[in-house]
C-alpha cells in the first residue's frame, strides 16, 4: 500500500500493542490470558494483537477484541495512536499505523518498513527485551480513559510499565531528557534500564536524544499521547577476526590467511611476495619468542587476530633500511618537535645487534 505516514508506505499487517490503563480494570477483568502482559506493579495491562490487517482492522474491531479479552466496556475508552482518537470506522491504515517491525515489499524508494525488514534479514539490528522476545518497538495504541479526553495529559509505556504524567505539557512542563530518565527506570525491565539504552517513539517516529533538552510540545508531542520506551538496539559485537597480521619494521602491514595446517615456509613465501624481503632473511616472533623451522601454524599456537612480528636481516635489512629508518625516526623526531618547542638535537637510534633486540627497539615506534 502506498497510504499513510511520509515517511513510509502502510504495511499489509501489523501486531499491535494496545497499553490499558489500570483504572479501566476491575476485578473482572481478565489480566493473565493469552496476548495480556502485566506492566509492573502498577496494574496497567498491554494486550497483544497480532497479524492485524491494516487495511481491514478498525477501531470497532480493535474494541470488540479488547473486551473479549479483559471485559472492558468500550463506552468506558478511546483508542488514540500518537495523540489522535480513533473513530469506530477508521481502519489501521487511515491513521497511518507504521511500526518498524512489519514486513512489507512495496519495494518503493525511501520506503522504511522496507528498509527494516531488509536489516532485519541481512542480521544488521538487534533490538533489546520486548513483550515477546526480541524484536523492534511495535506499533502501539492507547486506551485512553474517557472521563480524561480532554485533559493534557500524556502516557509513557513500555515493556515494563505504564506511566500517567499530568504536568508534563506546557512551557513549564517536562524536558524530553526528564521523560527519557522515568522511563528508563519505569518501563524498561531491569536488563535493559539506563538512559543511553532507552529510545522513546511517537506512533512511528523516534524521539531522538538530541531532542532531549526540548519541551514535549517543542517535540511534537501532543497531549493524550502514548510514548513508547523501548530498549535501544545492542550493538552487535564485531564478527571474529580470520586474519593474520604480519608487522614489519618498515612500517606496513600484511593479512595473510590463517589455519592450523599452513605452515612458516609458507608464510615465508606471502612476506616475500608482498614485501619483496627473501626469505632466509625474515625472522619471525611470536609474543616474544622466535618461531623458526617449518612448523605450522597450530603447532606455533597461532590464532586468527594474532600478530607476527618479522625482524629482517642481512641483505633485504640493507635493501630496506631507508624504509626502516624512516619508521623508527619519524615518531621520534614528532614527539621531540612537539615537546620542546623547536630545536634540540635530532633522536639518535640505539645500536642493536641481536634480533630480539632489533625487533624490540623497532616496534618501540
Amino acid at each position: 500500500g502506498g497510504e499513510g505516514g511520509a515517511a513510509s508506505c502502510i504495511p499489509a499487517r501489523c501486531d499491535l500493542e494496545v497499553f490499558v490503563p489500570s483504572e479501566l480494570l476491575s476485578q473482572r477483568s481478565v489480566t493473565d490470558a493469552d496476548g495480556v502482559k502485566q506492566l509492573g506493579a502498577g496494574g496497567a495491562v498491554c494486550c497483544h494483537l497480532p497479524g492485524l490487517s491494516t487495511a481491514s482492522t478498525r477501531a470497532e474491531d480493535i474494541k470488540r477484541m479488547i473486551t473479549a479479552q479483559l471485559k472492558v466496556p468500550a463506552a468506558n475508552y478511546l483508542i488514540t495512536y500518537a495523540g489522535r482518537p480513533l473513530r469506530d470506522q477508521q481502519t489501521l491504515a487511515d491513521i497511518g499505523v507504521t511500526p518498524p517491525n512489519v514486513s512489507c515489499d512495496c519495494g518503493a524508494d525511501g520506503c522504511v518498513s522496507c528498509a527494516a525488514a531488509e536489516a532485519a534479514a541481512a542480521g544488521e539490528t538487534e533490538w533489546g527485551y520486548g513483550f515477546y522476545g526480541i524484536g523492534p518497538p511495535p506499533a502501539s495504541v492507547l486506551l485512553l480513559p474517557r472521563r480524561k479526553a480532554s485533559m493534557d495529559i500524556v502516557y509513557v509505556g513500555g515493556p515494563d510499565g505504564l506511566l500517567e504524567l499530568s504536568d508534563a505539557l506546557g512551557p513549564r512542563g517536562t524536558a524530553l531528557g526528564g521523560i527519557r530518565s522515568r522511563a528508563a527506570v519505569a518501563c524498561l525491565p531491569q536488563a535493559a534500564r539506563g538512559v543511553r539504552k532507552t529510545s522513546l517513539w511517537l506512533g512511528g517516529r523516534e524521539l531522538t536524544r538530541e531532542l532531549d533538552a526540548s519541551m514535549l510540545s517543542d517535540c511534537g508531542v501532543p497531549a493524550r499521547s502514548l510514548i513508547l520506551a523501548w530498549p535501544r538496539p545492542k550493538p552487535r559485537p564485531p564478527p571474529p577476526p580470520t586474519m593474520l597480521l604480519v608487522r614489519l619494521p618498515t612500517g606496513r602491514v600484511l593479512e595473510v590467511d590463517c589455519a592450523d595446517d599452513l605452515t612458516l615456509r609458507w608464510l615465508r613465501a606471502r612476506v616475500r611476495e608482498g614485501a619483496g624481503v627473501a626469505e632466509r632473511d625474515q625472522v619471525f616472533f611470536h609474543l616474544g619468542r622466535p618461531l623458526r623451522g617449518n612448523l605450522t601454524f597450530g603447532e606455533c599456537g597461532l590464532q586468527p587476530g594474532d600478530e607476527v612480528y618479522v625482524v629482517i636481516k642481512s641483505a633485504s635489512a640493507a635493501a630496506l633500511w631507508p624504509e626502516i629508518e624512516a619508521h623508527v625516526t619519524e615518531p621520534r623526531q614528532t614527539a621531540s618537535r612537539g615537546g620542546g618547542g623547536g630545536g634540540g638535537a635530532p633522536p639518535r637510534l640505539r645500536r642493536v645487534s641481536s634480533a630480539p633486540a632489533l625487533a624490540r627497539a623497532t616496534f618501540t615506534a
